[in-house]
């Protein structure tokens, strides 16, 4: 993909690889997969929750907590 520049450009920084349309898009899509990745993750976490054994009642505190 990118070519990684060993050598910093003036004051100090890298300079950032130069990307086509088509990696940019690349890139997009990716990034899409994994934001619905999550939303199916959390749109089941509820019938998985309640397939352990919790109940409806304590539902919206495993919500709450932190994972």
């Amino acid at each position: 993909m990118a070519v990684s520049n060993s050598a910093p450009a003036k004051g100090g920084t890298f300079a950032k690889p130069k990307l086509s349309i088509v990696q940019i898009f690349t890139m997009s899509f990716g990034f899409l997969g994994i934001q619905f990745g999550f939303a199916l993750q959390n749109g089941n976490t509820s019938r998985i929750l309640r397939s352990f054994g919790a109940d409806v009642d304590h539902l919206p505190m495993f919500w709450i907590v932190a994972p």
